[in-house]
């Protein structure tokens, strides 16, 4: 091809989201919790819709997972993983534009005391084309959309603890508080909320930075960053950095940080 032609790229992208409006095919609910004592059978089912105009052939499947320290769903066969324990149906089916289809699952929960969970992959057959042109670069990419469905099943004895582990400063794009939160019991700590207060050496509350929800896993931990805000890093002085999480448990659990802002 000389200098003059365009070079052309096809790429197929793989997207795993939680809802998208561009999606030909909607899947719900999203996360499913099943209360299950140890080695009790139950059962449940989600929905796929197509939203298209063309027939959509919607594979399933499934996997165990954990999250990382952000948030982010790694696979793992092993973790307390409900995958050994569940079966489900359809793996494929053709969904016609405007149908439904019900996809049932069941599992006999493990004799392990303590909450267990599954992701189920929905996937359509929809590809739909991106192009850009960079220069004499053209490239073309097809996004196909693929839903993650969680499914919790939930020990009505699970134990729910955790603890505030650490408190960091931190101040590689800018300066923050890096807090380590870590799941000390054996449910899924869902919804979890805090705060983080930042008080002056007469114990005044100078500013309060609110965490956004967040979800552990038991074993696991999350890494939550807080921005220090501008108000405590104008005002050259000693702070204390006072962090207070709701799990979800009978009490609340707090972790602090001194710190100084020099000139």
């Amino acid at each position: 091809m000389s200098r003059a032609g365009a070079l052309g790229i096809a790429v197929l992208l793989l997207v795993t989201l939680a809802i998208s409006a561009a999606a030909e095919i909607v899947v719900s609910p999203l996360t499913i919790e099943v209360a299950a004592e140890p080695g009790e059978t139950q059962t449940g089912s989600f929905v796929v819709r197509n939203a298209g105009t063309e027939i959509e052939n919607v594979s399933v499947s499934a996997f165990g997972y954990t999250l990382d320290a952000s948030g982010g769903l790694l696979l793992d066969p092993v973790v307390r993983s409900l995958l050994p324990f569940l079966t489900f149906f359809p793996a494929s089916v053709a969904v016609a534009p405007g149908e439904e289809k019900t996809v049932q699952f069941q599992f006999a929960a493990p004799l392990e005391s303590g909450d267990h969970w599954a992701v189920f992959f929905v996937e359509g057959s929809t590809v739909t084309p991106v192009g850009t042109t960079v220069g004499e670069v053209q490239t073309s990419v097809g996004v196909k959309v693929r839903y993650g469905v969680k499914l919790i099943q939930r020990d009505p004895n699970a134990v729910k603890d955790g603890a505030v582990v650490s408190m960091t400063l931190a101040s590689t794009k800018a300066p923050s508080v890096n807090v380590r939160f870590a799941n000390l019991g054996t449910s899924v700590l869902r919804k979890a909320t805090g705060s983080v207060e930042f008080r002056d050496v007469s114990g005044a509350v100078v500013a309060q930075a609110a965490l956004g929800e967040f979800t552990t896993l038991p074993g696991g931990w999350r890494d939550l960053v807080v921005a220090i805000p501008d108000e405590v890093l104008r005002a050259h002085s000693d702070y204390l950095a006072l962090c207070v999480i709701d799990f979800g448990g009978d009490h609340l659990v707090a972790g602090e940080l001194q710190f100084s802002v020099e000139q």
